[in-house]
């Protein structure tokens, strides 16, 4: 069930951003701008439609999580070994795992808050450049 939860909402992003968001080929925003009821599959009549655009995204997508898996699978399987231990992994549990286990992992990519997103960090930077 949970695994039908996260497609349903990859699709639903996806061809969210696809067809509301103009972040595809197609440059037009169809139909309900709010994402709660932007459906999951759109229907056009254009030869390169959102839907193979929203499809070809889920690919891309589904290619880097597949990577990201097996190059990070003795991670995965000792925090699953911790897991079936224990109930949950704190914060710093966490940070001891992917510093110990994770392959090729910077620890600075880690979003501690909104300051470290990088698109507020970059609008900071040109904002002091001005």
């Amino acid at each position: 069930m949970g695994s039908s939860s996260d497609l349903s909402k990859a699709t639903k992003l996806a061809t969210y951003v696809v067809y509301s968001c103009g972040m595809g080929e197609t440059l037009a925003a169809f139909g309900n701008e709010n994402k709660e009821f932007t459906p999951a599959v759109i229907f056009d009549n254009n030869s390169k439609t959102v839907n193979i655009e929203a499809k070809e995204l889920l690919a891309k997508a589904e290619e880097l999580a597949e990577r990201t898996l097996e190059k990070q699978k003795s991670l995965l399987i000792r925090v699953a070994d911790y897991l079936s231990d224990n109930r949950s992994l704190n914060k710093a549990k966490t940070r001891e795992f992917i510093e110990k286990y994770a392959i090729d992992f910077n620890m600075g990519q880690i979003v501690e808050n909104a300051e470290n997103l990088f698109y507020r960090k970059h609008l900071k930077e040109l904002a002091k450049n001005i």
